[in-house]
């Protein structure tokens, strides 16, 4: 009798065992929150030590789930601002299955010092999950945007169709410290040579349950900046993270 149970116990184990690891994944909070302050090093265009902000809210309602972010880097350097950049944005994500999904989003970015007045992107897109692992996830996205772009100079505006590629992968060593890379692809589809490449490595390592530190390093490069400008603007920062 012994023997049966515990076979048929070992049977129901194998046999359910994907529900049991999904069972074991942490639902989604219903409101997801965090923010950092810290110091920040900029090469390229702007070559300044200074303060950098940057908060992100996520909002769980079922297969929908919506984000609105903000980030600024700002420095003086003695009585003149010498760095400048700001970026926002909300996003919008449907998930179909497990694993597929569609994405809407409009983002902001201006960055004077690298001969952007203001930027706006509208986007759609799909997204696979390629990875989904209790310790790696990797997701991948396919879209198409619209953008207008507002020079410093006296360039003229840029109004164009563009198309959207991006990763994100993630590596848990624990429930609170994590890797993260991600990296996108912006194709003018209507002047080949003016493409660009956004990437940010992250590291968080926790300090409590909520508090933790965060080392980034970004890059951001244009492939056909305007005259006078650099192509490449790294960011490498540090800074104490808050999640709620």
């Amino acid at each position: 009798m012994l023997r049966r149970v515990a076979l048929a116990a070992a049977l129901s184990c194998t046999s359910a065992g994907a529900p049991v690891l999904l069972a074991q994944t942490k639902p989604a909070k219903p409101v997801e929150a965090s923010a950092d302050l810290g110091f920040v090093n900029t090469t390229g265009n702007t070559e300044v030590t200074t303060l950098t902000a940057n908060y992100k809210i996520v909002l769980n309602t079922g297969p929908w789930k919506l984000t609105h972010y903000f980030g600024t880097v700002y420095g003086k350097l003695r009585d003149s601002v010498n760095t400048s950049i700001w970026r926002t944005g909300v996003r919008g994500d449907r998930a179909f299955t497990e694993r597929f999904g569609f994405f809407g989003l409009v983002n902001y970015d201006k960055n004077r010092f690298s001969g952007v007045a203001g930027r706006w992107e509208q986007g759609a897109g799909a997204q696979w999950k390629a990875i989904v692992e209790t310790e790696d996830k990797l997701d991948v996205e396919l879209g198409l945007s619209a953008i207008q772009q507002q020079a410093v100079t006296a360039v003229p505006d840029r109004n164009f169709a563009s198309g959207r590629t991006a990763l994100a992968y993630k590596h848990n060593f624990t429930d609170k410290a994590y890797f993260q890379q991600t990296a996108e692809y912006l194709a003018n589809l209507q002047n080949g040579p003016d493409w660009r490449v956004n990437t940010e490595s992250s590291l968080i390592a926790p300090l409590s349950e909520k508090f933790a530190i965060k080392l980034s390093f970004a890059i951001r490069y244009q492939n056909l900046p305007d005259p006078g400008f650099l192509a490449t603007d790294r960011i490498f920062a540090t800074a104490i993270q808050y999640t709620y």
